[in-house]
């Protein structure tokens, strides 16, 4: 089904790394993308085995070239606060609350140019961003610190060059 879209780019989350590894990056290889993936930090107990998924994102090796792979930790961004806001006692619990295990991952893809492109064609950059946040409706205060912490890292890409953004995920 993911093929008879056509897409250029897909992002997919919630990727077993299992389903991923066996069947979906070979497969889509085999049809002309380049996969790249990044599993979450912990892995789940499910029917009466543990699982661990995460973003995938596939390009069209005839459209694009990866420039830059980025990984978001969302663990890692928490820790990082603690020990920048130097965390208290009150805080910790807090601050607990923010250390789950999803992820992002950022793709900057450059356009393959045609064939006939002179020299001086202008490089077309995009950065792709794939992500699939905390999915408690309870926690919403999660949420939207994972979507900031995110999108933070997206403006210091965008600071460096001019670049459009693609944002997917599971919200």
């Amino acid at each position: 089904e993911l093929l008879s879209y056509r897409a250029d780019i897909l992002c997919l989350q919630e990727v077993q790394s299992d389903h991923y590894a066996e069947f979906l990056a070979p497969e889509l290889q085999r049809a002309g993308y380049t996969p790249i993936y990044k599993k979450k930090t912990t892995e789940v107990y499910t029917k009466n085995s543990y699982a661990i998924d995460g973003c995938a994102t596939f390009f069209r090796r005839d459209k694009f070239s990866l420039v830059k792979k980025y990984e978001v930790e969302f663990n890692k961004a928490a820790l990082s606060l603690s020990e920048t806001l130097q965390v208290h006692n009150k805080k910790k619990a807090a601050m607990g609350r923010l250390l789950k295990d999803n992820v992002a991952l950022i793709a900057v893809l450059e356009a393959i140019q045609p064939p006939d492109a002179g020299a001086n064609a202008q490089r077309q950059l995009i950065c792709v961003a794939n992500t699939h946040i905390h999915a408690n409706p309870e926690l919403s205060d999660v949420k939207l610190w994972q979507v900031h912490t995110l999108l933070k890292g997206l403006e210091k890409i965008a600071a460096s060059a001019d670049i459009p953004m693609l944002v997917a995920g599971g919200f």
